[in-house]
Order: structure tokens, then C-alpha cells, then sequence
């Protein structure tokens, strides 16, 4: 019994937590050969091939784009 509520409680903390982000300078081209300067979350390979989160400004809200939505970054 005290495993299970240890297992719980590890369960639970772990749906709480937030992942870090790692924004650096970058730009996205359109589908429309526009040019948008601002900030990328780098993540892994496989995360990046898949999503691409996107921020015009440090303290702007987060666009997502996913493939297809544009063409480079």
C-alpha cells in the first residue's frame, strides 16, 4: 500500500511539471516565400521534424507550426 501511494504521488508530480523551452534566433519562410524573423523552440530531431513552436518576440504568444504550414525555418 505505501508503494502504491509513493507510485501515485510520482504519477501526479509528473503531470504537473512544465517542459523547458529553448528559444534561439531563427526565422520561418512561408509557403508563400515570406520571411518571419523571431524565435524557434530547438528541441530534438524527431520533435522538430514534426512541430515547429515559433515566437515573433521573447514575450509573444507561441504559434505552432506543423508540416506543410510553412516552408522552411
Amino acid at each position: 500500500m505505501k508503494h502504491l501511494f509513493i507510485y501515485l504521488l510520482l504519477f501526479g508530480l509528473s503531470l504537473t511539471t512544465n517542459a523547458q523551452s529553448n528559444y534561439k534566433k531563427g526565422y520561418v519562410i512561408t509557403n508563400k516565400n515570406d520571411t518571419i524573423r523571431g524565435f524557434i523552440d530547438f528541441r530534438t530531431d524527431k520533435m522538430n521534424s514534426s512541430l515547429c513552436k515559433f515566437k515573433r518576440s521573447e514575450n509573444d504568444y507561441e504559434q505552432k507550426f506543423h508540416p506543410g504550414e510553412i516552408n522552411v525555418y
